[in-house]
């Protein structure tokens, strides 16, 4: 029987834990935003992207548990998805120009040279401005918790997915740093060099919102 229709709670649990643990080390936005911020100003700015999640997701699910079912019925849900992407390429495009142009003086105050918005802020946009939590969420995860009707059960599926999430977002923020010390003065030409990946997943959301667009039908 598939895992996604056991309504027991360890079953959910596990399934929580699980999907916490692929979406934690899964390459994203996120991740790599976590590593060039905690390049550009030590462990604490880069750890703080870890909470981005739980701020995020926390009002997608309660979003999804109202509007499910009017998105999912029409091609309104693929013009939702198509907003979402074009509008998060050109937030990681901004960034990445901040990153490029706008460079953080690494050898001075690694732990308070921020500059632009707060790091805990930029990851919220991320991920808000990402179609991934949203089809996650709206097709994965609230059908999953709704197989059970225990509210425990529920809080239970979301509160293992954010505590794996959360976690390995903090150790890898945590490795990171760790590394840096051996990077010295190249820190920032590592930094600058990570663009190359933002740019690749801006490209993935612009090609994500022309294939949601083309399905969108009113």
């Amino acid at each position: 029987m598939p895992l996604w229709r056991v309504s027991s709670c360890p079953s959910i649990l596990l399934f929580g834990i699980s999907f916490g643990f692929f979406a934690g080390i899964s390459p994203g936005p996120l991740s790599f935003l976590i590593i060039t911020e905690t390049l550009r100003g030590g462990f604490k700015r880069g750890a703080a992207i870890s909470f981005a999640p739980i701020l995020t997701d926390g009002p997608i699910i309660i979003l999804g548990f109202f509007l499910l079912h009017f998105l999912s019925g029409g091609g309104y849900f693929f013009l939702f998805l198509s907003v979402i992407s074009f509008a998060g390429a050109l937030f990681l495009l901004y960034l990445t120009a901040g990153i490029l142009f706008f460079p953080a003086a690494h050898s001075t105050s690694p732990e308070t040279s921020e500059t632009g918005p707060p790091s805990l802020l930029k990851g919220i946009m991320v991920n808000f401005l990402s179609p991934h939590p949203y089809l996650f969420w709206f097709t994965i995860g609230i059908p999953a918790m709704m197989k059970t009707g225990l509210i425990a059960c529920r809080l239970g599926f979301a509160a293992a997915f954010f505590i794996i999430i959360i976690a390995i977002k903090i150790a890898l923020a945590y490795s990171v740093a760790k590394g840096s010390r051996h990077l010295g003065g190249r820190i920032g030409w590592a930094t600058k060099g990570l663009t190359v990946f933002f740019l690749y997943f801006i490209f993935l959301l612009v090609k994500d919102g022309i294939f949601y667009w083309n399905k969108f039908s009113p």
